[in-house]
């Protein structure tokens, strides 16, 4: 009776121990649906990609070296109020006007060259964005061929769309894994052909550009200037934040 009882038990266990070691097949992939109609989301396209990570901390560090130097430039002007004000019981007045309204004169030119300096950070920002779209336009074009689409979307035009149809995350690892985090070098015999007009900017709203801006980096502005009191010119000293315009 024991014997048996064993043998019984080791039988019914056998099979358990089997299904226990069989492989599970894994589920099928479930297919992209198909769709004449795509959309995406431009801004995460760009920002969450390789390339415009890089580009992201390449501007950001950009502008805190454009913001460092504002600070110094701002910190030498100061001083040199000061030191202009300083002069002013002991310099007659007609010398004093001119020093006062050469120094304003030099103040609205720093001002200009850093105006310049950041508006140069921020059409080079826009000017990568507008590459990036022309280097990922034939990535846009696999992807429409392999899900049969004839039109891709901004999302930000869409009203209403299913999830479905949404390819920005698909995009963005097909574009890390073909372009990388910066454009390919031409190809022999490419370097001299002009570059196609990117097709995505213009359904962002209308405003037929990509929809990126940068924040400019600014340094703070100074707090007055007494050197320029009574010399018909500006009362203080003007911002030297870059995104402030011009006078």
């Amino acid at each position: 009776m024991r014997r048996a009882a064993a043998a019984l038990a080791v039988g019914l266990a056998l099979p358990a121990a089997a299904a226990a070691q069989a492989p599970v097949a894994p589920p099928p992939p479930v297919a992209a649906p198909a769709s004449p109609i795509l959309t995406i989301d431009q801004d995460a396209l760009y920002r969450d990609s390789a390339w415009g990570r890089r580009a992201q901390a390449e501007l950001e560090a950009r502008g805190n070296a454009l913001a460092a130097e504002n600070d110094r430039i701002v910190a030498d002007l100061e001083a040199q109020d000061d030191a202009l004000t300083a002069l002013r019981e002991s310099l007659p007045p007609e010398e004093f006007r001119a020093r006062a309204e050469a120094f304003d004169a030099h103040v609205q030119e720093t001002r200009r060259e850093r105006d310049l300096a950041a508006r140069a950070l921020l059409a080079e920002a826009d000017a990568d964005r507008t590459a990036f779209l022309r280097a990922v336009l034939p990535v846009f074009g696999a992807v429409m061929a392999e899900r049969g689409a004839l039109v891709v979307l901004d999302r930000r035009t869409v009203f209403l769309s299913a999830d479905a149809i949404d390819i920005t995350g698909a995009m963005i690892a097909r574009i890390d894994a073909t372009i990388g985090d910066r454009p390919r070098p031409p190809a022999p015999g490419e370097a001299g052909e002009p570059d196609a007009a990117p097709e995505g900017p213009e359904s962002d709203g209308g405003n037929g550009s990509p929809g990126f801006v940068p924040e400019a980096p600014g340094g703070a502005p100074p707090e007055g200037n007494p050197a320029s009191e009574g010399s018909g010119d500006t009362g203080g000293l003007p911002s030297l934040a870059p995104g402030a315009p011009a006078q």
